[in-house]
């Protein structure tokens, strides 16, 4: 049923920010108390985390320590990481040269930080509103 597909989803949150983090996960669970909200700190746990599970959505900040959201996003891509996976990307710039660059490298969605609740909420309902109808495709 489309109404259950935020029921029980795994988000992961990429971001060197504890306070943008904290904030985010609140927003998430306000959404849906069911989310299992998971945290990186920098570009490196992300991969490390993608290599042994796949979360339903990857929000990624640009600008992080170790590496950064473009090279976290070129690494995926080469390694066929995350490839059904939604991404949403933030960054603090929103130029029009970064959002094509994030796109180029697969992300689905992009949001200029700060980023209010609505927003944030708006954008990961409809990732992962697009995640469960490709996963009806799928047969899983």
């Amino acid at each position: 049923m489309i109404a259950d597909f935020l029921t029980n989803r795994k988000i992961l949150l990429g971001d060197d920010d504890p306070d943008a983090r904290i904030l985010m996960t609140d927003s998430l669970l306000q959404l849906e108390p069911t989310l299992e909200i998971q945290q990186s700190v920098n570009g490196e746990e992300v991969i490390q985390h993608l290599e042994t599970t796949e979360p339903d959505l990857l929000i990624l900040d640009l600008r992080m320590p170790v590496l950064d959201g473009f090279e976290t996003l070129e690494i995926m891509l080469k390694r066929g990481l995350g490839e059904y996976v939604p991404i949403l990307v933030l960054t603090a710039y929103g130029h029009q040269d970064i959002v094509a660059e994030a796109v180029e490298l697969g992300a689905d969605a992009f949001q200029e930080k700060p980023i209010t609740t609505l927003e944030l909420q708006s954008k990961v309902r409809a990732l992962l509103r697009i995640r469960y109808r490709y996963e009806i495709l799928r047969g899983h």
